[in-house]
């Protein structure tokens, strides 16, 4: 091709420089905010901008190990908002029983699994807005054009937190999570009322 014959790019014989990819795992409290303000160069808190990544993998239904090439970072991606049933029973909410707890919670397995299946090695862009002390970031994914926060409460396998009613996508959760309990679709079929058995918080 005409990049072999002229000697470009790869075909130069000159070796690539080394891509240094940084896995970002606990970073301290100003380690996370450094990066976070890289992530939002551009941009703002509340109007982050979005950038291109993959997914490398799924910690659990809304929480995913992403790969960001613009900023040549790995980082844990948390979809604000969002309450998941959880694999093994989420103790300390109240209830004795509740903190004895160790079974999973109704369509946990099912949640995760349909998040593997969709988000695993795709390319999506995500928007990074906030960070916590644990070193997490949290903000929203896009899988083409659909907000992958609005999928996951639209089938069913999560609901909203109270974080989420001040959020800029509030409006499009909150009609996504009504479209679920209407139809009662997962955790929303748990009990007659309609209402999710999960705790809130």
């Amino acid at each position: 091709a005409a990049a072999q014959e002229a000697k470009l790019g790869m075909h130069s014989g000159t070796p690539s420089p080394d891509l240094r990819i940084v896995e970002i795992n606990r970073p301290t409290t100003k380690k996370a905010q450094q990066y976070l303000n890289t992530f939002l160069l551009g941009g703002s808190p509340t109007s982050p901008p979005k950038l291109k990544a993959i997914v490398e993998a799924v910690l659990t239904p809304t929480r995913f190990r992403v790969y960001v090439p613009s900023k040549n970072l790995v980082v844990t991606l948390a979809l604000v908002g969002l309450l998941a049933p959880s694999l093994g029973g989420r103790p300390g909410f109240g209830r004795q029983e509740q903190a004895e707890a160790s079974g999973p919670e109704p369509f946990a397995a099912e949640a995760l699994e349909f998040s593997r299946d969709h988000f695993v090695q795709r390319e999506v862009e995500v928007e990074v807005e906030s960070t916590d002390i644990g070193g997490s970031f949290y903000g929203a994914m896009f899988l083409g054009k659909e907000n992958v926060a609005a999928q996951l409460l639209r089938e069913g396998f999560v609901s909203l937190t109270p974080t989420a009613e001040k959020h800029r996508y509030s409006l499009l959760f909150k009609a996504a999570q009504t479209e679920a309990s209407k139809a009662k679709r997962r955790i929303w079929s748990v009990s007659e009322s309609g209402e999710s058995n999960l705790p809130r918080g």
